[in-house]
């Protein structure tokens, strides 16, 4: 009960911080998640671990994720990680040694699903920038073959959804979850077949998931579509409309988009943008040192997040029991909504350059 309690604590809170750090947070055919039944969601996974909380936290069901067992090291962080339900996988890069504790986790994933409950995944397997779907692992079809294996009746939907980034790493952005119909697994699987049924599964649900997202299939033009796309000021989050101008594109006559400068309107306003600054110096100046340490660009925009979401309201907090103290309740809680609200003013200089 308390770690079900702690969960929804956490669930509303993220939720509540996602929605004040994206401009624009757009969900799209939650109805399509069933109700009370076993539920595998198979995710693109663009954006390390701002994916997961934004999946869980877009939809009403209680989620069970997989992700690397790196995280996982220190024995206080690991108990912490599984009170919200992750669990560690296994990677050869982790050691040969750690592949044989995976077993384990499949038998947990079995049991969630054997109970009814939900499953995330990310079956390309690793996290990436690119604006496409990666090949799709096997790992997935295994939990859900070998749940049909000993539940050969129970009911185990796979939904595919979408993660869309207008920009991955900006704050102030704008993103959109997309929920696909449901698919029955067990349309799809031989318990004489494997193999057979396993590429069978990874083909539907592939060629769902490129519907979803934005998926620029010719890896040997993706470069130059990926420039023709950014210089027709596109959605990124309308998977449709960006994939039916892939589609259109006459992609090799496209060469190098035309420089010239662009109008920022950062002059004008520069004042107001550095008094925004300066009331939210603090944490973004650590953000900056935060910044020039991270290594993996992928790690970026879910860093900057994590910042977003617990660094800043914990300073307005202590900003607030100071202003409090020494001036007017009234005035207090003037100041203390200017200076929440001068957050999206200051993004300016929230950005990695």
């Amino acid at each position: 009960m308390i770690q079900k309690i702690w969960y929804y604590v956490m669930w509303f809170y993220v939720h509540v911080g996602l929605s004040f750090y994206f401009r624009k947070l757009k969900i799209v055919g939650v109805k399509n998640i069933p109700r009370g039944q076993a539920v595998v969601f198979v995710a693109n996974h663009q954006n390390a671990f701002l994916d997961a909380i934004l999946l869980t936290t877009s939809q009403p069901r209680t989620v069970h994720y997989l992700v690397r067992a790196e995280i996982f090291k220190r024995p206080i962080v690991k108990k912490l990680l599984a009170t919200l339900n992750l669990m560690p996988i296994y990677r050869i890069r982790d050691g040969w040694q750690s592949l044989s504790q995976n077993e384990e986790i499949f038998k947990a994933c079995t049991k969630i699903l054997t109970s009814k409950e939900t499953l995330l995944i990310f079956p390309e397997g690793n996290h990436s920038l690119m604006r496409r779907l990666r090949p799709l692992s096997k790992g997935f079809t295994r939990i859900i073959f070998e749940t049909l294996k000993q539940q050969p009746d129970l009911t185990l939907q796979i939904v595919p959804v979408g993660i869309n980034y207008s920009a991955h790493q900006s704050y102030y952005g704008d993103v959109s979850i997309h929920f696909d119909i449901p698919i029955d697994s067990r349309k799809y699987f031989d318990p004489n077949d494997f193999q057979g049924s396993s590429v069978q599964i990874k083909e539907v649900v592939a060629e769902r998931m490129k519907k979803l997202i934005t998926h620029i299939e010719d890896l040997s033009t993706y470069e130059n579509t990926l420039r023709y796309l950014e210089s027709t000021q596109p959605d990124f989050t309308d998977p449709v409309e960006i994939n039916n101008r892939i589609a259109s594109a006459q992609v090799s006559e496209v060469v190098e988009t035309k420089n010239g400068k662009v109008k920022s309107g950062f002059s004008i306003f520069y004042p107001i943008y550095f008094i925004a600054w300066l009331l939210n110096a603090i944490p973004l100046l650590l953000w900056k040192r935060m910044d020039k340490k991270i290594k993996d660009p992928v790690m970026v925009g879910s860093m900057k997040s994590a910042f977003a979401i617990f660094l800043f309201p914990a300073y307005y907090l202590i900003i607030a029991f100071i202003l409090f103290q020494i001036i007017e309740p009234w005035m207090a809680s003037v100041a203390l909504l200017i200076l929440i609200f001068s957050m999206p003013l200051a993004r300016k200089f929230y950005a990695r350059k």
